[in-house]
């Protein structure tokens, strides 16, 4: 399996974890951005930033749905991998 270092691993992890940060901000930013918008007038709000405030927070799950994916096939995979040895040695 892959050797990774626990710097290289707590750094994953933090930068993860600031991407998240940052996706939920964007996320009630922008539902914040479209109440005010709806009450003042519905045609107000500036595409960019609305592009922005839907795109980047989706890119960023998009990014976590994948990374539980990778971590639950590892996961499988070391299993297997056991299952596989300990039958073995019986």
């Amino acid at each position: 399996m892959f050797k990774i270092s626990k710097t290289k691993l707590f750094a994953g992890i933090l930068t993860l974890a600031i991407l998240n940060f940052a996706a939920f901000y964007t996320v009630r930013k922008g539902i914040a951005l479209s109440v005010s918008a709806n009450a003042q007038d519905p045609t107000a709000a500036p595409a960019q930033q609305s592009a922005f405030f839907d795109f980047f927070p989706a890119a960023i799950f998009t990014i976590d749905f994948a990374v539980i994916l990778l971590l639950l096939f590892f996961l499988v995979k070391m299993l297997i991998r056991t299952l596989k040895t300990s039958k073995n040695t019986q």
